[in-house]
């Protein structure tokens, strides 16, 4: 998986892949130091650690890129998960995260998935927090994306989707139509 960066060319990356499994981010720059973090000691991680245990083991103000590429829909504690990656991550870090959504089937077919996720799960710009899930840490929106299958990307549907998604989350298209995955990438703030 090769992700667009965001650091000035041959600058030297900290990037922490969370929920790493078998297959940890690989930089397209061989100076970066990628860092993957897992429960498994049958995968890539260099820290294993389980993710439901804070903090996590790593310093403050450690990363310059995160990533959360179908990790976050197994984690039972959405907020703290957040507040522990806006932890270590530097300021003006970016967060990638990849996610099911919340309408496609196949998001319900792993039993191991215990929270679901729509385009506006992440805006924190819009929506304001309830009293009831304040979050201390701060992120601004940078991108956030449906992603659906080639047939959709070919016909144009996702672009257009993607351009009315208020249109296509309030109405029954996102039934009939589910996308696969919702991306959100998130700059941290502090």
């Amino acid at each position: 998986m090769l992700l667009k960066r965001y650091s000035k060319s041959g600058e030297k990356m900290r990037i922490l892949d969370l929920g790493c499994g078998k297959n940890k981010y690989k930089s397209e720059n061989p100076s970066d130091v990628v860092i993957g973090i897992d429960f498994s000691e049958d995968s890539d991680a260099d820290v294993i650690h389980d993710l439901t245990k804070f903090p996590y083991p790593l310093k403050d103000s450690e990363f310059d890129m995160i990533i959360c590429s179908h990790v976050i829909e197994h984690l039972p504690n959405t907020l703290h998960v957040l507040e522990e990656l806006w932890r270590i991550a530097k300021n003006g870090a970016t967060v990638k995260i990849w996610t099911p959504y919340f309408s496609c089937p196949g998001a319900y077919t792993d039993v191991t998935h215990i929270k679901y996720f729509t385009y506006n799960s992440f805006n924190f710009t819009k929506y304001a927090p309830s009293s009831s899930s304040k979050i201390a840490a701060k992120f601004r929106n940078i991108k956030r994306r449906l992603l659906f299958n080639k047939y959709q990307k070919f016909t144009g549907f996702e672009w257009l989707m993607n351009t009315f998604p208020e249109v296509y989350e309030n109405t029954f298209l996102c039934y009939l139509f589910p996308a696969g995955i919702v991306y959100f990438e998130l700059e941290v703030i502090k």
